[in-house]
């Protein structure tokens, strides 16, 4: 006889009717076109609530996925009734729902259950679940002749996803497989709170950086939010698939944000956060983004114009929205903008990117480096002809693996450790004539605040710059 998980929620979170559901889907999808990105997602982060909540943030989700080449899904949540040590994947034969059952994939589950010893099949931990629940039918809406992989994690700690991330490598290179982490975000506090944790949280899993997560996570405990429970009940699930691609070339972009406060029974003293977030490994290298002649000369006119408004703010025309900026421009990038006077260093800011376009972060850092450099008094209208602007556009960040990576002139490090982090520019090696344990040691102890060989004990980045400056 064959084992089928049977609905549990169907009915409370969302309808048990097959063509009300069916009804419901095909619209939250509808919807969703406008949302889809250019390239399929390899994996998504989805909300898991009431579908009159968080329906259409999921299908935001979900959308991303490959609909013809994905055959299977690692559907993976952190349970939220039972709790037991380590995971347990679904070893049934299929998942059903009001609109279909969908088939387990059996031989995957085999094999991670027979070569880790912390993976197993705990039968009871799946009866109540909603989190992976929740996820199947727009699966089965979206996606054809797929196979999934139900996983539960069971326990609240950093171990477990670092060994899960490893057990799953296998699978991080197969075209045909992607990956669903179920979450939702903060947890009770009121409609204004929960926007403002919810942005801080988006913004370190876009990061990529599990560590960014986890110090988001600890800085949020430690304010003592008052009615926030938790600001991302998955938080285990999701710190496995940044730990999963942390060395992959994926970029991971904020698709679309809610909360329960936004739907039409949603009460705004005490809400649940929802987000869906993708991410798209770089078929296309950003090493290889250039900018044309054209291009660059747009960057360096919206620097000046920046700085030029706080002086003039009646007389500057300085874009606010995307309509009638260059397409390329508007790709999510890193800068750093440098101001020179009379040749010397007069100021230099600069952010590595997350989803903004390129021409804002240019348009912020103009308006940092000339006013808001700390090493310098800000810059004053009579010197602004003198002064010199410089724009280095980033590529993405790539771990450092070993010295020998690095090239001097070639490559930015970006050093980090705990809450401290500095960077160098590639120009800087070039410009000091530095050897590479130099440029790291200055790097470690000048700006990030470490000890000259602080860089070995802690997170190294290299990261590529189109450098350009004003005729």
């Amino acid at each position: 006889m064959k084992q089928i998980r049977k609905p549990v929620v169907a009915g409370q979170f969302y309808s048990d009717d097959k063509n009300t559901l069916k009804e419901a889907l095909q619209s939250y999808f509808d919807n969703a076109k406008s949302k889809k990105q250019a390239s399929p997602a390899k994996a998504v982060i989805a909300p898991h609530a009431g579908y009159v909540f968080s329906g259409q943030i999921a299908a935001d989700a979900i959308v991303q996925l490959d609909a013809e080449k994905t055959k299977r899904v690692f559907v993976i949540g952190t349970s939220h009734h039972a709790h037991f040590d380590g995971v347990s994947a679904y070893a049934g034969d299929a998942y059903d729902t009001p609109v279909g059952t969908v088939d387990i994939d059996k031989e995957t589950i085999e094999t991670l259950i027979k070569d880790h010893d912390f993976i197993d099949f705990l039968p009871r931990a799946h009866e109540n679940e909603h989190c992976i629940e929740v996820e199947i039918p727009f699966l089965k809406h979206h996606l054809h002749d797929v196979k999934i992989v139900p996983m539960l994690i069971g326990s609240y700690n950093t171990d477990i996803t670092e060994k899960l991330a490893k057990a799953l490598e296998p699978w991080l290179s197969d075209p045909e497989t992607a990956f669903v982490i179920s979450t939702d975000l903060s947890h009770f506090p009121d409609y204004e709170t929960a926007q403002k944790v919810d942005k801080e949280t988006i913004q370190a899993i876009i990061s990529g950086k599990p560590g960014e997560l986890v110090s988001t996570m600890e800085k949020h405990k430690n304010r003592g939010l008052r009615s926030l429970s938790t600001d991302i009940c998955g938080w285990t699930s999701v710190l496995t698939i940044l730990k999963l691609f942390e060395n992959s070339d994926i970029e991971w972009k904020k698709i679309s944000t809610a909360n329960s406060g936004d739907a039409v029974f949603g009460d705004h003293s005490r809400v649940v956060g929802y987000a869906a977030i993708a991410g798209f490994l770089n078929e296309k290298k950003q090493k290889d983004f250039t900018l044309s002649h054209e291009e660059k000369q747009f960057l360096l006119d919206v620097a000046r114009k920046s700085i030029d408004v706080s002086f003039h703010p009646e007389d500057v025309d300085l874009p606010e929205k995307d309509e009638g900026i260059p397409e390329k421009l508007t790709t999510p990038c890193g800068a750093f903008v440098t101001l020179h006077k009379n040749g010397k260093l007069r100021g230099c800011i600069g952010n590595f990117g997350d989803d903004r376009p390129l021409w804002k972060v240019v348009k912020e850092m103009a308006v940092a480096a000339a006013f808001h450099d700390t090493r310098f008094s800000p810059l004053l209208e009579n010197e602004l002809s003198d002064t010199e602007i410089e724009i280095s556009v980033l590529t993405p960040l790539h771990p450092m693996k070993d010295i020998s990576e690095l090239e001097l002139g070639k490559h930015g490090i970006y050093i980090k450790h705990g809450l401290t982090s500095g960077t160098f520019l590639p120009q800087v090696a070039t410009e000091t004539g530095w050897d590479k344990e130099e440029f790291l040691g200055h790097c470690a102890r000048d700006k990030a605040g470490l000890s000259w060989d602080g860089w070995k004990d802690a997170e190294v980045y290299l990261y590529e710059a189109i450098v350009f400056n004003e005729e």
